[in-house]
């Protein structure tokens, strides 16, 4: 059953939206600020099986090169039957499930990631969750997950944004030892194109020299960043 907050997410699933994102767009920018290296990492990880978590509409999965990563050693989960029923059909060669992370039937992943979830989850259900996926992540295998901070606008649809102090804790609190963080997309950013694309005049010829500007000096570990990509592993 979904809370109040989920179903705020759910009922934005009447399409699959994720795949009319333009990479030369506001909202591409800030996309494919974590869709690049996540894309980039999992298709270096040689991995045996790999599980996304709470999935989306599997845009994702979508965009991977299937000569770098097996098909059918991929699964993917999310409790909305609506976003899982538009990720199967547009991508039929990929194994989906509409239920929750404890009612999974696969277990012992070799990679799994969580992107842009984990401020959709009520914090009474945190440590339940990322227990499962403990339970779920085979030994010596990474996780990996995406989440927003508190330089990014929070959405009703979201419980919370983090630091990375925050975060930290949550994880440790969890077993997890953290390996890596990534600073992703800043806010300084942010406050340079809202006076080029704004009500009053959008100056829509600069998209793709904003894009250009974007991904080589704003999109990664640079100062007021909103979010973080965060790797994971078990501890030992």
């Amino acid at each position: 059953m979904l809370d109040k907050v989920q179903i705020i997410q759910e009922d934005e699933y009447f399409y699959p939206y994720h795949y009319g994102i333009k990479r030369e767009s506001r909202l591409g920018r800030f996309y494919f600020s974590f869709v690049d290296p996540l894309k980039s990492i999992i298709e270096k990880s040689n991995t045996k099986k790999y599980l996304d978590v709470w999935c989306w509409d599997a845009r994702l999965i979508n965009l991977l090169d299937k000569t770098k990563i097996s098909p059918n050693k991929i699964f993917w989960i999310d409790y909305s039957k609506r976003a899982i029923s538009f990720a199967k059909i547009l991508n039929p060669e990929i194994i989906f499930f509409s239920c929750n992370l404890s009612d999974l039937k696969e277990s012992k992943f070799d990679l799994i990631t969580n992107v842009n979830v984990f401020e959709h989850i009520s914090p009474s259900e945190r440590d339940s969750f990322l227990k499962s996926i403990y339970d779920d992540l085979s030994n010596d295998w990474l996780f990996y997950m995406v989440i927003p901070t508190h330089y990014l606008y929070k959405p009703r649809k979201h419980y919370q944004h983090f630091n990375q102090k925050a975060i930290s804790l949550i994880l440790r609190r969890n077993w997890f030892d953290i390996k890596s963080i990534q600073q992703l997309h800043s806010y300084i950013f942010d406050v340079i194109q809202n006076f080029f694309f704004n009500r009053f005049w959008n100056i829509n010829f600069l998209e793709r020299i904003f894009t250009k500007i974007f991904f080589k000096y704003f999109s990664k570990n640079t100062k007021y960043w909103q979010l973080l990509l965060i790797t994971c592993k078990k501890h030992a």
